[in-house]
């Protein structure tokens, strides 16, 4: 049997996860990212992860290439990060509001970046737009002679 064959066989969770996803979600995906209606198959739903692997809910271990496109360069739930989280949420998850831990991140970037003047922390991809448009483009960036 092939590896690929074997995942095949074994995957029955997975495949029944995706049949009860495609009654909730587009494509029965979170992201047209995970979409693999053109690559063919049956997206793998994972339960945990670890460093540089990812088990699958039928118990198939992975290792991820992705790492979930970049905020994971350390790799799943290392001990240093996860030890830092701990003492962060402990004391606030989420202000949304006015605090002097990213003032501090900021000064940090700003410092050690020179092309970096400023900068602004968002919360969602919508907030992220609105900034990128109060800022710019501004004339004088698209039309320099001007």
């Amino acid at each position: 049997m092939t590896p690929q064959q074997s995942t095949l066989a074994s995957d029955n969770l997975s495949r029944e996860y995706f049949e009860r996803a495609l009654r909730v979600s587009p494509g029965g995906v979170h992201s047209p990212v995970r979409a693999f209606k053109g690559v063919g198959g049956t997206p793998i739903f994972f339960r945990s992860a670890q460093g540089g692997t990812m088990t699958s809910v039928d118990g198939l271990e992975y290792i991820d290439f992705c790492q979930s496109f970049g905020p994971l360069m350390l790799g799943h739930r290392d001990p240093e990060i996860a030890a830092a989280v701990e003492e962060a949420i402990a004391t606030a998850w989420s202000f949304g509001a006015c605090e002097p831990y990213s003032l501090e991140l900021a000064e940090w970037i700003t410092s050690r970046l020179p092309w970096v003047e400023m900068l602004r922390f968002v919360s969602s991809g919508t907030e992220a737009v609105m900034s990128a448009f109060a800022c710019g483009p501004r004339r004088d960036w698209t039309q320099p002679d001007s």
